[in-house]
């Protein structure tokens, strides 16, 4: 097991301590990460006490976490014995940092191994010609078994020739036998004959006439029959060629990548376009691995080890599959059945040409896309219920619980204790359910912890008996198919642990009410000329005014200041730089709207779910701080007369940072002070340098000279992880778009919620101002009608919601708002309404309220 100090990203030269099992030494480390296609092995340094084993400095310029394999070296491979997931601490580059590459061990006996695989290729060279030898010698034999077939079809046409002659024939041929001639009308008189003489009359013509047996029905049929074997024997050897010359030792990764340290077997490259079946004997198991058309891994089938598939039905699992790839093991085993494995394992063909590979993908992604809307219909009946069931993820550990007295078995060699294991499950547990390739044991302890009795339910299991008054339990599962070994590394995916929980603190009840809110921005100056050098002072007097009235709710704290940062030289204020545009200094506010507040006298131990919200990420909107604004005043003062406000406030504890880019808001700039767009400049995965362009004050997007370079941008990270929010809003809004507000998620669970509130706003809007808006049933959408185009899945940018995404947040999503109104009685104009008006500012009041309680109730929900 490695140990050590926190992995933080953009560390180098990090060395980790590595702790033995017992009797065993680990061989090498092997570190690896999703979208890898080999990983990096790294052999101990054992020069030291414990042993040590250096993280390759790559791996930590990611923050994702990365998968470390232990392995102990045998004869020709190495086996994996344990594996460890080590966690990320994200963190925005250092200045100074420069990636040192980690010596990385190769492959060891790399010539005997090639010298291997060329004797390997050889033998497999000389079966093909053997085969090819016996398929010649076939066609052969089937050659002459086509012209026997001839030969009696001919033979059997003068059969039928001769039971088909005319009575006038019939007569001549009766009257040359017997001398008899007919009358004037043409009839023959024949005397009644007897059975001998009809007999001679038989001989007699069959020995004039040549006629032969022949062919019979039956024999026709046997002929037919010859022929078919022949044909399925024809068929039977190109299976079994295809077997010889697909298959190569070791086992394909769950990634689609090869791995050679491993003694299972796996087909070479995809399997043949004309097998439609795939059949294993008692002796192996085979597993599919679906690619692409252009080669892209799709993912393992959901069939896991099997013994029996048809390849339609397995490329039905996605829309994207095309191509199949093997993976094959003993029944009884988690390796390779013997050398012989093309006897145990058919790739069965059909000659039918209409079966071709375009077929075969055209009725795969057809299914496939059957499949996917039957689970989509699945998954939105789902989210209209309020469920009381979620899965639990237990930690799960290498190593087994002894059944004798309960305690843990420690992790070796051994089989046997290669099992996985929980601590004791929370008490709220109702339902544990397993596949076929879970094996399940439950052990039960006193409310003491002294063990009481386990109870074996093997696999495909289904435990909710559970009394959690009087027992206290732990979970430990093995592999389903064999005995006393452990599951593969994917286990989780074999075992489902469910519990209860208690139904929301609050549920929230929409409505389509909009308010007037002249009164609460009376005052304000929100003339367009003058936006620029007052919003942030006025934005910052409205909130101070808030924290006055309502001290034990409301509080404000120097942003900065909390996470020990220091405001860059443009803060604090500028004039006569020849960099910077003349600035008067500025903070940027943090304001707290929660009851555990210090002036309330709380201890701070209010388990509340925590809210954050980040305007002025873009210095030029404006509308956004303001409206932060109003919802921040009405959880002041309308806890009394909106129940939803009331309910918000009990639920959450609320974080606003009205205005972060205060350089930008002051001179009016997209960008902050270096030119840089802050919602490009989030270190999310796929960050890149875009736009080039600095100081462009309308559509900056550059991204800036490295991920997290910027103060406004590493200010939302630090206050992200000082706070620890349940839900982040990044709240933005535009001067002049086709929709009247948008959000963009990254999650289509999320999706679901804001096309909920797409649906209610646009209601509400229709509602309250159908001047603008019309009365006729309408959703809020772009003048192609393209419904819902004010909600979008945004996964490409690197913006503040992304990033929140990605560091696991409940939900998180980026909110729009218009700062005009472009529709006169339901139709969209080009022509530009109520620019800052209050009108305008009362919509976009209602959408930030709206997204907050879907949201909000989804958090509570799944929080």
């Amino acid at each position: 097991m490695l140990h050590g100090n926190r992995l933080r990203q953009w560390d180098s030269n990090r060395k980790l301590e590595l702790y033995d099992p017992e009797d065993v030494t680990v061989s090498r480390v092997e570190f690896w990460r999703n979208g890898m296609q080999q990983p990096i092995p790294i052999e101990p340094d054992r020069s030291t006490s414990p042993p040590t084993v250096a993280v390759p400095n790559i791996l930590l310029q990611s923050c994702e976490p990365i998968i470390a394999y232990e392995c102990v070296s045998e004869t020709e491979s190495f086996r994996t014995i344990r594996k460890q997931i080590l966690h990320v601490e994200p963190r925005c580059r250092p200045a100074d940092y420069v990636c040192e590459e980690t010596p990385v061990k190769q492959w060891d006996n790399l010539d005997v191994r090639l010298d291997q695989h060329d004797t390997i290729l050889e033998q497999h060279s000389n079966t093909l010609k053997q085969h090819s030898t016996m398929l010649k010698t076939q066609e052969t034999e089937i050659s002459d078994l086509g012209n026997e077939l001839n030969d009696a079809s001919a033979e059997l046409q003068k059969l039928e020739q001769a039971q088909t002659l005319s009575d006038a024939e019939i007569a001549q041929r009766v009257k040359t036998v017997n001398g008899v001639s007919p009358d004037k009308n043409g009839a023959v008189s024949v005397p009644i004959a007897s059975s001998e003489e009809m007999q001679g009359f038989v001989d007699t013509y069959c020995k004039a006439n040549g006629v032969q047996a022949g062919a019979t029905a039956a024999q026709a049929e046997q002929i037919e029959k010859n022929t078919q074997d022949i044909r399925l024997f024809t068929e039977e050897l190109e299976n079994n060629i295809n077997s010889l010359s697909l298959w190569e030792s070791g086992q394909i990764n769950s990634d689609g990548t090869n791995n050679t340290n491993n003694t299972r077997i796996r087909t070479i490259s995809y399997i043949p376009d004309n097998v439609i079946r795939v059949k294993a004997d008692d002796q192996a198991n085979v597993r599919a691995q679906l690619y692409a058309a252009d080669g892209t891994f799709v993912k393992v089938s959901d069939l896991g080890f099997t013994q029996d598939f048809l390849v339609a039905d397995v490329l039905a699992e996605d829309a994207q599959a095309s191509k199949i790839r093997l993976t094959a093991r003993h029944v009884k085993t988690t390796t390779a059945i013997d050398t012989d494995y093309a006897e145990h394992i058919q790739l069965l063909t059909l000659t039918d040409t209409e079966l071709t590979a375009a077929g075969k993908s055209a009725d795969a992604a057809a299914t496939g896309a059957a499949i996917a809307a039957l689970e989509k219909t699945d998954s939105d009946q789902q989210s209209r219920i309020c469920s009381i069931d979620h899965i639990l993820s237990p930690v799960w550990e290498q190593g087994h619980i002894k059944t004798a007295d309960g305690t843990d078995g420690l992790p070796t060699a051994n089989s046997f204790a290669l099992r996985i294991r929980t601590g004791f499950l929370p008490e709220d547990v109702q339902k544990i359910t397993t596949s076929r390739l879970g094996w399940l044991y439950l052990f039960r302890y006193d409310k003491d912890g002294n063990f009481v009795d386990y109870i074996d339910y093997e696999a495909s299991a289904e435990v909710t008996d559970f009394d959690h008054s009087q027992y206290l339990y732990r979970a430990m599962l093995r592999d389903g198919l064999d005995y006393g070994a452990a599951t593969d590394l994917s286990y989780t995916a074999y075992v489902k642990i469910e519990n209860k929980i208690n139904r929301p603190l609050v549920r929230f009840e929409i409505d389509h009410t909009m308010r007037d809110v002249s009164g609460d921005l009376s005052g304000v100056d929100l003339s367009a000329d003058t936006l620029p050098e007052k919003t942030l002072e006025q934005v910052y007097s409205l909130f101070d005014g808030l924290v006055t009235a309502y001290p034990d709710y409301v509080t404000k704290s120097d942003a900065a200041g909390l996470c020990s940062m220091t405001y860059p030289d443009y803060a604090n204020g500028v004039s006569g730089s020849s960099i910077y545009a003349d600035t008067p200094a500025y903070k940027t506010y943090l304001y707290t709207l929660s009851e555990s507040n210090a002036s309330a006298g709380n201890d701070g131990t209010c388990k509340k779910a925590k809210l954050l919200i980040v305007c002025g990420v873009h210095g030029n909107e404006y509308a956004a701080p303001y409206n932060a604004y109003l919802f921040a005043k009405q959880l002041c003062d309308s806890v009394l007369t909106d129940e939803n406000f009331f309910k918000l406030r009990a639920a959450f504890d609320i974080y606003i940072i009205p205005c972060l880019n205060g350089y930008g808001m002051y001179h009016g700039l997209r960008g902050n002070a270096n030119g840089v767009n802050i919602n490009r400049n989030f270190p999310v995965e796929d960050w890149k340098v875009r736009s080039e362009d600095t100081k462009d004050t309308a559509a900056n997007n550059y991204s800036g000279p490295s991920a997290g370079s910027e103060f406004e941008t590493q200010l939302v990270m630090n206050i992200t992880d000082l706070i620890q929010p349940d839900m982040c809003i990044d709240h933005h809004n535009y001067n002049k778009e086709k929709w009247q507000f948008y959000t963009t998620v990254c999650d289509y669970r999320w999706l679901g919620l804001m096309y909920q509130s797409l649906v209610d706003c646009s209601c509400a809007f229709k509602k309250n101002y159908p001047q603008y808006f019309g009365t006729g049933f309408s959703l809020l959408v772009d003048k192609s009608g393209a419904a819902p185009s004010s909600v979008s899945k945004d996964k490409t940018l690197c913006t503040a919601s992304k990033w929140w995404y990605e560091s696991g947040m409940t939900f998180a999503a980026t909110v729009e708002a218009a700062v005009s109104i472009n529709y006169t009685d339901g139709v969209y104009t080009d022509t530009t309404t109520n620019y800052y008006g209050m009108d305008t500012l009362s919509v976009a009041e209602y959408t930030l309220r709206n997204v907050v309680l879907h949201a909000g109730q989804y958090v509570l929900d799944n929080k």
